[in-house]
Formats: C-alpha cells, structure tokens, sequence
C-alpha cells in the first residue's frame, strides 16, 4: 500500500505568468531574457517535503516570499555563458540558496536548471522558545557537499517516481526523510552564521526605494535622474546597486518589469481588449516601438499573444534526460 502521495506535473512550451500554477502562493515571476519562454519541470510530493525539478530557456527572476515555517532550497545550475545574481553576488557555475522568513530573490540571466526543495520546518523542530523559527536568508557557494547529497536524492525520488516505484517508502524512505532533514538543519545552522553586511541592507533598502518610485509613476515613467533626486542617492550608485542586484540598469530593469507586465495583462484580456490602452497603462505611448520591443523580447506581437490557459497534468512517458541532476552528480 502506498503511504506516500506522487504527482508529476509536465508543462512544455507556456508563459511566464504560468508559472505560478507551479506553487501555491508563489510570489513574481519576471522574464529577464528575450526569446519564447519554454519550460520542463517535475514534481514529487511528500508529506514534509515537495521537490520540484525545472528546466528553463530563458532568463527568469523568482522572487517569493517564505514563510517562517517554510524552508527553501534552490540549487540552481546555469547554463554556460549564464550568470546568476543572488544577494547582490554574481554566482557563474551554479548556486545554493537557502531562505525562510524572508523573502528569496535570485535572478537567472539564461538558460538554467533548478532543484528546488520545500521543507516543512515543522517537520525538523528547532523553533525557538516561544515557538517560532529563525528568519535566515544565505546563498551557499557551489561544491559544498550538501549540493551533491540533495541532488542524489533529489535523482533517486524523481526516478522511482518516473518509473513508478514507490522508493521513497518503507525503511529505504525512512532513512532517506532522515537524511535530508539533517541536512537542512545544517544549511539552517549555516546560513544563520552569515549575517547581512550592513552594506547587504542598505543595497537592498534602495532598490526597494527606487522600485516603488519606478512603480508609483509606471503610466508616466520617471527619468533616471528624476528617480535618483527622489531616492537621494547619485546616478551612478543607482546604477551600480541595479547591476549588482539584477545585472542591469536601473531603466532596462523597469522596461523589462513593464513589458511583463503588459504581456501578462494581454494575457488575460478578454478578445475586446484595445492592444494601446494595456501599452499606455504600462507607460507605452508610441504603439510601434511598444510592438518591436514587445517581438523582440516574447517571440510574438501584442495581437498574436495567446491567452493564458490551464496548465496540463499528465503522466510521464519514457525516461526523459535529467540535465541538472546528471551535471552535479
């Protein structure tokens, strides 16, 4: 009898507003690299734990907020000639970010694969005296052991599952729960030891200034200038916080930001949708250049852009190749 509940979810070729189907209450998906977004991902569920396994084209920030007694692991292997910037650090051969209680913001500037482990902190014990669990939010640098560990696990559970085997009951499972939870609460012991730098905060404390600025005016767009006298802050500190957070400027972020914007507006617009009013409301008066922009960053034009539809739930067929799990294996 099986005591463990398996799903494989399998979506090809959708749109970046799809990916929320992916996780309950996630937070904002943003496209960050031109091209038609395309996407593989696996899923298996346990009681404590949720692995889910996703392959990415295209250049994507996740951004999503933890609650306290949740537990994130990403392990993100980019692709080559594809960074990844997380806490404000450029990682090229691949990252481990561990969060809870705060918020997880990492950046993708390419094509990637990610493990990415949902742990229920419950499950692990370790609150605190009144109950409650220790924010923590570090990134881990690529090599450590717990990468190699997390992934063959990760490995065995999708295989069984891919093949049908129920792998992760009975002793063998046990053991298996025992294990990643030991692991966890080492990431958890080590990303408390790295505390923000008082540099790390106020970074991040203005690029949320500048966002909110960006954001509050997005019909309208303010200048760069007129964002850096209102953050009190120079140009070229601006731009370098930006570079340093997203790997861009201050004005190419935003554009990006508004163009997803629009794109998942048209999304879900209904057939009598006026494609200029959804440019206007996101700050773009010129129709042409909104259309070149538009193409040449989604693969599509405003008018030919297909509208949201339900994600498929299928069973696997075949073996597929797993790109991550056979790169850090």
């Amino acid at each position: 009898m099986h005591n463990r509940e398996y799903m494989r979810l399998a979506l090809n070729q959708f749109q970046t507003g799809d990916l929320d189907r992916l996780y309950q209450g996630s937070g904002e998906w943003l496209q960050l690299t031109p091209g038609i977004f395309e996407c593989r991902a696996a899923r298996v569920m346990q009681p404590a734990i949720r692995i889910t396994e996703l392959h990415i084209n295209c250049g994507v920030q996740i951004r999503h907020s933890v609650e306290p007694w949740r537990l994130l692991i990403l392990l993100v292997r980019p692709a080559i000639d594809c960074q990844i910037l997380a806490n404000g650090r450029k990682h090229s051969d691949g990252c481990c970010l561990v969060v809870s209680g705060e918020e997880l913001s990492v950046n993708i500037l390419g094509a990637a694969s990610i493990l990415w482990f949902d742990i229920d902190r419950r499950a692990l014990g370790g609150s605190d005296r009144n109950g409650g669990f220790v924010p923590v939010k570090c990134v881990l640098p690529a090599g450590a052991i717990e990468w190699l560990t997390l992934a063959s696990f990760a490995a065995e559970a999708l295989a069984d599952e891919r093949a049908g085997r129920n792998g992760l009951d009975g002793t063998d499972g046990a053991a298996i729960d025992a294990e990643i939870a030991r692991i966890a609460r080492s990431m958890l012991h080590r990303a408390r030891a790295q505390a923000e730098s008082q540099a790390d905060v106020n970074r991040e404390k203005l690029v949320r200034t500048a966002l909110e600025l960006m954001w509050s005016s997005i019909e309208e767009p303010r200048t760069l200038r007129e964002i850096c006298a209102a953050a009190k802050c120079s140009v070229r500190t601006l731009i370098y916080v930006f570079n340093a957070t997203f790997g861009m400027s201050p004005m190419r972020y935003f554009k990006i930001q508004r163009l997803n914007f629009a794109h998942r507006r048209l999304q879900r617009a209904d057939s009598g949708a006026r494609i200029f009013d959804v440019a206007a409301d996101c700050g773009f008066w010129h129709l042409g250049h909104f259309g070149v922009d538009y193409k040449a960053f989604f693969g599509t034009t405003p008018r030919m852009t297909p509208r949201a539809r339900p994600a498929a739930l299928f069973q696997s067929q075949g073996t597929e190749e797993n790109l991550l799990l056979g790169s850090i294996a």
